[in-house]
Order: structure tokens, then C-alpha cells, then sequence
């Protein structure tokens, strides 16, 4: 017990200990350093008792672990002392360039979760000071919903199984928005394999997430487009056979007034009109473009929206006096047009108001489509643009996925506002003419 007794003893001057440990037959007071110090010789083990108070019963050391790295670190902070991590000072002078002034985000905690260190980048990405992230708990920072699926992770990493892992998780932000990040983490250990510390890097994974979406979005709009131009080819040349039939039999003055023949042709007509969509589908991804007024060629479609609208709806135009130019072409015009307009007729009803207004900018324009209908939920505006969605008896959910192409193809986007009960407003941005 000699060299556990030496190398325990207290420095003079530290901060008071927090734990008892039996020598001889003598409860011992013992600053958490020094239980971790002859943790890491090989004095103590994991199932040393130890005490809290004398008139309580003790419990293993590792009960206690996390909370002695964490005290450790109060302590050392407190008196300056270096806590070695990679075998060199945390506080040395290379060390605290290299991690303050990192790229990415660098974290230190302690085994409870709590930040020892972090730099201005990580801080930074949330919208705090790096003094404010200080003894913060990681767990308190991230979406509870990523932390189950880190958890399993993180104990192999305690265990020794895994020297480090990667996971895609998000966190918290000043504001409240929440920030997905690739977060790399490993752990050091003493000199004899006990775990003492977390290292993290935190990298913003926003972009490369957009990047991924875009992609992943014009691989799904060209094989729309493929198996659009493919339906519509082969339900056009069945369309024709049931057309002609349908033309013989109305030949047949007995059959003229024939309720059956009547619903045969209706919905050929019907059918007609879908086959034109799916054409329009496909057809959203070929053309030249070029510089298009867009103020003037609404103007000149007016008659057309008027009469798309109906009586029962009012059209409401606002277009400005000078010229609006955009990178597009005329059959992109239409088919925004068309279907935003058909569709916030369709969704106001009689007396309701669809307005367009287009607003110039120093770089494109900003093409706006509003209704005061029944509106959208959040999970029905996230699926509005996919191929074949549709909440609308008789809807063919073809219209948003034909403007969405069309936007792929000119190089604009869009943003949907919409609630229950409050209308909808679709923001298109379309480029500059170049």
C-alpha cells in the first residue's frame, strides 16, 4: 500500500477531495486525479469500493467514473494544470492554435457527455460562445430522435470494440433549427486501455444533403419523363381504336341518343386530355430556351386563364409596366401556367380568387400563383409534386410533377406556402435571361 499511498497523496494547495478509498483499515480522503492516476497504474481496479461518505455504503469505482473525469477537469482548470491528451498538454501552445482554429467543428467531452472543449467553429455553427458550450451535455444539443440510434455505437466505443464510428445526427441550434452534421468520434484512453475522454469533428452537412436531394431528384424527373412518353404513346394508339369504334356506332342513328355511347365518348374526350399531360410530362426536359418576357406572354394568355378559371372564380392579374425576362420558352410558359392556374381554380372554387403576379428582379423573376381555397396539410404540400399524387376526386396528380420538370429544365425553383383552411401560394424563380 506504500506506492498507492504516495502516488495518492494530495498536492498541497488542490481542491478539496470528494471520495473516501479504505487504506489499512482507515477511510482515506482522495481527490478524483489521484483515483484516476492509480486507476491508470494498475493500483486500482474497476471494482475498487469506494465511498462517498463514511455513514453510506460504497460502491465499485466505475460507478463513479464519469463523474470523476468531469470533477478532474473542473479541478485542473481551476489550478492550470494540463490534462494530457495524444500524450501532450490539452493547453499546450500547438494543441490550442490547431483546435481553436479549425475548419470543422472539434469537441472534447468528458464520459458523461458534458463539453470540456469545443472551438470557435463548432460554437459557431450553433449560434453560441465557445464559453457557453463549456460543461454543456451533448445529449442537451441534438435531436432526441438521433440519439437512440448513436447510443449502440457509443457504448462499442466505451467497450473497446470499435476504435472510432462515424453517424449522419443533428443538432440543436441557438435559434431552434436544426442542423444535420457528420460527426466523427473516437476515445482516448490511459496508459492501461480505461476510457477517460471523447474527440469529435463536427462537419456542416447541409450542402452535401441538398446536393444529394438535387440529384436524386433529377434521376427521378428523367425516369418520369421516360415511362411518361412510353404511357402516353401506347394509351394514345388505344385511345384511337375505342375513338374510331365509338365514331362507327354514333353513325348508327339508333344509337345516337344511347347513354352507354354517350359515356364511351366522354371518356375518350377525358382520357384525350390526360394523354396531352403525359405528353407535356415528357416533353418537359427537351426544347432550346431562351429570353422570355414574361409579362407579355401572360398578358397574351389572359383570354386562355380567364376561361381556364371559369365563371364561378375571379382571375386577378398584377403585372408590372416594364418587361420581366427569364431564361424559358413558350411551351414552359404553358405548362406553368396551366396547371398552377388549373389547379388553384380547382382548389378556391366558386367564388374564390386566383391571382398572378409577377415581380421583376436585379437577377430573373419571381412568378406567383395564390389562391384563397381550402389549402394544404403539411404532409399533403410535401408530396404535391410527386408524379400521380393527388388528394382531388377525378384528379390525375400529373399537374405540380409537370411543373416541377419544368422548372428542373429552365433552372428555377419553387416554394409552396399553404395551411388548412388558408389558401396556397406558389413562389416560382425563374433565372435570368442569358
Amino acid at each position: 500500500m506504500d506506492t498507492v499511498r504516495s502516488s495518492m497523496a494530495e498536492p498541497t494547495g488542490q481542491a478539496p477531495p470528494r471520495f473516501l478509498i479504505r487504506r489499512d483499515r482507515d477511510l482515506e480522503p482522495v481527490s478524483p486525479a489521484a483515483l484516476l492516476e492509480a486507476l491508470d497504474r494498475g493500483q486500482l481496479t474497476l471494482d475498487t469500493p469506494v465511498w462517498v461518505s463514511a455513514t453510506r455504503p460504497p460502491r465499485p469505482l466505475r460507478a463513479f467514473l464519469r463523474d470523476l473525469v468531469w470533477l478532474e477537469w473542473q479541478e485542473a482548470q481551476a489550478a492550470r494544470a494540463p490534462i494530457e491528451l495524444f500524450g501532450a498538454p490539452v493547453v499546450s501552445r500547438a494543441f490550442s492554435q490547431a483546435f481553436a482554429h479549425a475548419a470543422v467543428g472539434m469537441v472534447i467531452s468528458d464520459l458523461s457527455g458534458r463539453i470540456l472543449h469545443s472551438n470557435a467553429a463548432f460554437a459557431g455553427l450553433l449560434g453560441v460562445t465557445v464559453d457557453e458550450l463549456e460543461g454543456v451535455l451533448v445529449g442537451d444539443i441534438s435531436v432526441a430522435d438521433d440519439l437512440a440510434a448513436e447510443r449502440v455505437q457509443a457504448q462499442s466505443l466505451l467497450q473497446g470494440k470499435v476504435r472510432n464510428y462515424q453517424i449522419l445526427k443533428r443538432f440543436r441550434a441557438q435559434d431552434g433549427t436544426t442542423i444535420p452534421c457528420l460527426v466523427a468520434i473516437s476515445m482516448v484512453r490511459g496508459e492501461l486501455g480505461a476510457p477517460r475522454f471523447v474527440v469529435a469533428t463536427v462537419v456542416d452537412y447541409r450542402d452535401e444533403l441538398a446536393l444529394i436531394e438535387l440529384r436524386a431528384k433529377g434521376a427521378e424527373t428523367q425516369a418520369v419523363q421516360t415511362l411518361a412518353r412510353g404511357v402516353a404513346h401506347d394509351f394514345n394508339n388505344t385511345l384511337m381504336v375505342i375513338h374510331g369504334a365509338a365514331s362507327n356506332l354514333m353513325d348508327d342513328p339508333g344509337l345516337t341518343d344511347h347513354d352507354s355511347l354517350a359515356a364511351i365518348t366522354q371518356a375518350t374526350r377525358l382520357a384525350s386530355e390526360l394523354t396531352a399531360r403525359l405528353r407535356a410530362l415528357s416533353a418537359a426536359g427537351v426544347g432550346a430556351l431562351g429570353p422570355v418576357d414574361l409579362g407579355a406572354a401572360v398578358r397574351a394568355r389572359e383570354a386562355f386563364l380567364r376561361g381556364l378559371v371559369g365563371t364561378g372564380c375571379r382571375l386577378v392579374l398584377r403585372l408590372p409596366a416594364e418587361p420581366v425576362v427569364v431564361q424559358a420558352d413558350e411551351a414552359a410558359v404553358d405548362q406553368l401556367l396551366l396547371n398552377l392556374v388549373h389547379n388553384a381554380a380547382a382548389a378556391c372554387g366558386a367564388g374564390g380568387e386566383v391571382r398572378v403576379r409577377l415581380v421583376p428582379l436585379p437577377e430573373g423573376g419571381l412568378l406567383q400563383v395564390e389562391d384563397d381555397g381550402e389549402g394544404m396539410a403539411p404532409e399533403v404540400r410535401r408530396r404535391v409534386t410527386e408524379p400521380y399524387f393527388t388528394q382531388r376526386p377525378g384528379g390525375t396528380g400529373l399537374g405540380m410533377a409537370i411543373v416541377a420538370a419544368t422548372l428542373a429544365r429552365v433552372g428555377g425553383t419553387m416554394e409552396i406556402d399553404s395551411a388548412p383552411g388558408e389558401g396556397t401560394c406558389c413562389t416560382l424563380w425563374l433565372p435570368p435571361a442569358r
